[in-house]
């Protein structure tokens, strides 16, 4: 991927905004079944419509693309429908939850799609406090050795730690494909503010840009080398 530049990226995305977001995901990515119906926390339309085109922007790039997700619901079967459309690659979603694992493994299941996505239930474990939060995600259930092009972050839930996702790259750092892209949702809360500006300090090679979606999105770069805090 050392031809994919974050700024054509951004441009794209920008470019494809559409004033009704639910239709374009229903028309574009022709789902067998309507989405289950989720309150509460889920994703909102225009981040999903957001995460679907980078699957699409970056199979351009690189294929197969194997993408990792913080957090499962409808925003994985919105990266897993867009892999098969596009045959491209496999998504892997961490879900601290056993039952909300369950259920969106189900949901998968239910719309033909284990063959480009998993919910794997990874429960929270303590980690260093110098990363930011108390606890995050057990990767013990994720593949040795696997690098990914794309990560999604949505979990974990900032009810359990305003800070939670902080530690995100310091643990997945060795997991990352060069010139990788990762979003993050809801940039409009001061606690993913502070993880960005801790990554950037962490990671200075990082590129990132803001996008001025419903709960807000921070989009980065990871480096085209293996880097370390």
């Amino acid at each position: 991927m050392s031809d994919l530049s974050l700024h054509l990226l951004v441009e794209h995305l920008l470019s494809q905004r559409q004033e009704n977001e639910t239709f374009w995901l229903q028309e574009n990515l022709a789902f067998e079944e309507a989405l289950p119906r989720v309150g509460g926390f889920a994703a909102a339309d225009d981040f999903l419509a957001l995460i679907a085109r980078t699957v699409q922007y970056l199979h351009q790039h690189r294929s197969p693309l194997h993408i990792l997700e913080m957090g499962s619901g409808i925003s994985t079967l919105v990266l897993a429908q867009t892999l098969c459309q596009l045959n491209a690659g496999r998504l892997l979603s961490l879900e601290h939850s056993e039952r909300f694992a369950l259920r969106t493994q189900g949901w998968l299941t239910q719309m033909n799609l284990n063959d480009h996505g998993a919910v794997l239930h990874a429960p929270l474990k303590p980690c260093p406090t110098e990363l930011g939060a108390p606890q995050w995600y057990d990767l013990r259930s994720l593949p040795e050795g696997m690098q990914f092009h794309l990560l999604v972050i949505d979990g974990p839930p900032a009810w359990l730690n305003r800070n939670a996702r902080t530690p995100t790259l310091p643990l997945l750092a060795a997991r990352m494909a060069p010139h990788a892209i990762i979003v993050l949702d809801d940039h409009h809360r001061r606690g993913e503010r502070k993880s960005v500006q801790k990554w950037l300090s962490d990671f200075p090679q990082l590129q990132w840009t803001s996008l001025a979606t419903k709960k807000g999105t921070a989009i980065l770069q990871w480096p085209g080398w293996p880097s370390s805090p």
